[in-house]
């Protein structure tokens, strides 16, 4: 059973994050905004955070707070997510795979798995 300790480091370990995130994307938007379609879908996935809410309204009723050049989400969603970007996403599947072998694999079999899971993953893909 988590003790106190460990469940307010949980929170302020997640809270940091949050913070860290809201600082990049106000401060640093150009690199954001180079992830392109990939950064509105990441918003999405964060939108259910109180803390992303003054984010989204700023971006939907005043973008050019952000950069002068800014027009909208509209402009997010025409740029495609570099390749580069697309290369180091992991599939669902791939995430469960490697989740699998950190759970459950012992080290003695460890690199064989995951040499099997690796050729299985390029052989089909």
């Amino acid at each position: 059973m988590a003790g106190k300790g460990e469940s307010i480091s949980k929170e302020l370990y997640s809270g940091l994050k949050i913070l860290t995130n809201l600082i990049f994307f106000n401060f640093q938007f150009e690199e954001c905004k180079a992830i392109g379609r990939d950064a509105v879908r990441l918003l999405q996935d964060v939108n259910k955070q109180p803390e992303f809410d003054a984010l989204w309204k700023d971006l939907l009723g005043r973008p050019n707070i952000f950069a002068p050049e800014f027009a909208g989400v509209h402009d997010l969603l025409g740029l495609k997510t570099p390749r580069k970007f697309l290369i180091t996403r992991m599939t669902p599947e791939m995430e469960n795979q490697l989740l699998f072998i950190l759970k459950n694999v012992s080290i003695t079999y460890f690199y064989f798995t995951l040499f099997f899971i690796f050729i299985i993953i390029f052989t089909f893909c």
